[in-house]
C-alpha cells in the first residue's frame, strides 16, 4: 500500500532493521513525497516527507522522469526477492506470519556467498557501508490523529473498518492514533487499547474483553459471537471443552 503512513513507516522499519540512516536517498517520483513539479527537474516535496528527512536527517534526489534505465537494478532486485520468497503456492494467516516468512528468506539471502562480490555475502559488504551511516535516533512516529465516535455495538469506524471499545464507551467521542500497521484508541487522553491496522473492507476487529459486562447481561449470546471467533486459540478450546453450555460461568472466570 503506498499512501504517507505507510511510506514514512517503511522508513522507519528500514532505518531500525539497519541501525543507521544513509545520508542521501533516492526515490522514483511517487506522489506521496512530491508535492508537486514545477518543470521537469524541479519538485517540491510534501510536508510529511520534508518533516521526516529533517528528523532523520537524510538528504533525497528523484530519479528523472521517464528514465527508467536510473531504477532497473532497483526492480529487478524486488523481482528477484519476490520470486524467492512467494514463487511457490504459499498460504498466511495473516500479514505478520507473510512478513516472518519474508524476514526468514532475506536472511538467507543476506547470508548466502555472491561469485561476483569474491565470495562474499550482502551481509558482509554492508558491514562494510556500515560505517559511513548516520546513527539511527529514536524511531519516528509516524501517524494521523483523528477523533471517532463509538457506536450502539462499541465499535469505531476507520475507512469502513470497524475495531473495538469498551462497551461502557458505547457513544463516546474516541481518539484514534492511525499507524501504517496499527490504530490505539483513546479516551479522554487516556489510552485504551491497541488493533492490528485492516486493510480489508468492512471487517471488524474486536476484543472479547471489551464485551464482557453485555455478555454478563446476555450470556447466551457468547457461543456463536464473532468476539469469540476472533479470540486467542488457547481461550477458544477453554470454552468449548470446559464451558460449552455455560456461558456465564465462562465469562465470571
Amino acid at each position: 500500500r503506498q499512501d504517507t503512513l505507510a511510506f514514512g513507516q517503511s522508513h522507519i522499519d528500514y532505518f531500525s532493521e539497519v541501525k543507521g540512516v544513509h545520508k542521501e536517498m533516492v526515490y522514483d517520483n511517487m506522489r506521496v513525497a512530491i508535492k508537486k513539479f514545477a518543470g521537469r527537474t524541479e519538485r517540491e516535496v510534501t510536508d510529511s516527507f520534508l518533516e521526516l528527512s529533517n528528523y532523520y536527517k537524510f538528504g533525497y534526489r528523484f530519479c528523472n522522469i521517464r528514465k527508467g534505465n536510473e531504477k532497473g537494478h532497483v526492480e529487478r532486485s524486488v523481482e528477484y526477492i519476490r520470486r524467492k520468497s512467494f514463487s511457490r503456492e504459499v498460504y498466511f494467516k495473516d500479514l505478520s506470519q507473510a512478513n516472518g516468512h519474508l524476514q526468514e528468506v532475506l536472511e538467507q539471502l543476506n547470508a548466502s556467498p555472491q561469485q561476483l562480490e569474491n565470495g562474499k555475502s550482502a551481509n558482509d559488504l554492508f558491514k562494510e557501508e556500515q560505517s559511513h551511516l548516520y546513527a539511527a535516533p529514536v524511531a519516528y512516529k509516524c501517524f494521523e490523529e483523528i477523533h471517532l465516535k463509538a457506536d450502539k455495538y462499541a465499535t469505531v469506524i476507520l475507512y469502513g473498518n470497524r475495531y473495538s471499545v469498551s462497551d461502557y464507551l458505547v457513544y463516546k467521542l474516541i481518539s484514534a492514533k492511525v499507524f501504517a500497521e496499527k490504530i490505539d484508541l483513546y479516551y479522554n487522553r487516556e489510552y485504551l487499547c491497541s488493533h492490528p491496522r485492516s486493510y480489508g473492507a468492512h471487517t471488524w476487529t474486536l476484543d472479547i474483553t471489551h464485551y464482557l459486562t453485555t455478555l454478563l447481561r446476555k450470556p447466551g449470546a457468547l457461543q456463536g459471537s464473532l468476539a469469540l471467533k476472533q479470540s486467542d486459540e488457547k481461550l477458544r478450546t477453554v470454552y468449548t471443552e470446559y464451558f460449552s453450555g455455560a456461558s456465564r460461568d465462562f465469562i465470571e472466570l
